[in-house]
């Protein structure tokens, strides 16, 4: 499993080569549709608020990237393409980077300055035309690192399923993702559930007191990030109206540090699942 960057050079310049016309009508493809679903809200809405905006953005990259994902390794699963693919003098571990590359860093890329330019004429139409003085959404800091988080994770399971199925790569991936989702959700509910049990939190008085109640008559546990932490709700009645105060639980610092270096590690053991099956394919 040699790297050769000669070799990884020559493969990047055959991957753009071969599909030249094909990224070009697909990135022509992505403004008309970011456009029209950009219209769409503004003709709904009477505007195009900065909230519309990122939420363009977050859900276009996310569903468009997974749609782009599915044809990297699209040679594999048509007969007339497989040997011709398999025939290449590149290695598993080159044709995975490039792979990788292209899915984590030159597409995300392509897709914001596409997104981002579509947004900045619809935004022009908005205040200037419509006269809603909206701000132009400009890649939100704040968000940013939660959505790269969900963005690595997503590809890493739609390349496995690139390569892992030969037909309706697209549906299956997103099948597989779904199950995968509601199967964590599931586990870490049950858990949660079982860990939290009847228990209160130590300051249930200040809690009680912060809902200005004399008591909590209602405390459950009601959901949370899957095994970092655990958000809880304390309910009491007042004045014959039901108030609720939220009380998050998170994991002490070592326990943390080891569910986020799992967390971390995911991605990567399904890169390697990946290559494997590339491997395989060449054998």
């Amino acid at each position: 499993m040699q790297f050769s960057f000669s070799r990884f050079i020559h493969l990047c310049r055959l991957q753009l080569a071969a599909n030249r016309k094909l990224y070009l009508l697909g990135m022509a493809a992505l403004a008309g549709m970011l456009l029209a679903f950009m219209l769409f809200f503004l003709i709904t809405d009477d505007e195009l608020s900065y909230n519309t905006q990122q939420t363009i953005y977050m859900i276009g990259l996310v569903l468009s990237s997974g749609v782009f994902t599915t044809t990297i390794f699209k040679q594999y699963a048509e007969k007339s393409q497989r040997t011709q693919a398999l025939m290449l003098p590149v290695s598993a571990l080159e044709k995975m980077v490039l792979a990788v590359l292209l899915t984590l860093v030159v597409y995300p890329l392509v897709y914001t300055v596409i997104c981002l330019s579509c947004l900045k004429v619809m935004n022009y139409i908005d205040i200037y035309w419509l006269g809603n003085p909206n701000a132009l959404y400009w890649l939100n800091a704040s968000y940013t690192p939660g959505l790269l988080i969900m963005y690595v994770y997503v590809q890493s399971f739609v390349l496995l399923g690139a390569i892992w199925f030969r037909k309706q790569t697209f549906v299956k991936s997103a099948v597989m993702i779904c199950l995968i989702i509601i199967g964590i959700h599931a586990v870490h509910s049950f858990l949660g559930r079982k860990i939290i049990g009847s228990a209160q939190p130590a300051n249930v008085e200040a809690v009680g007191q912060k809902l200005g109640a004399t008591g909590i008559s209602n405390f459950r546990y009601d959901g949370g990030m899957p095994y970092i932490n655990t958000l809880l709700t304390a309910s009491a009645k007042i004045n014959g109206k039901w108030d609720t105060e939220y009380y998050m639980v998170e994991l002490p610092r070592p326990g943390f540090a080891i569910m986020a270096t799992v967390l971390i590690l995911v991605p990567f053991f399904l890169w390697f699942i990946t290559l494997l099956k590339l491997r395989e394919q060449q054998l």
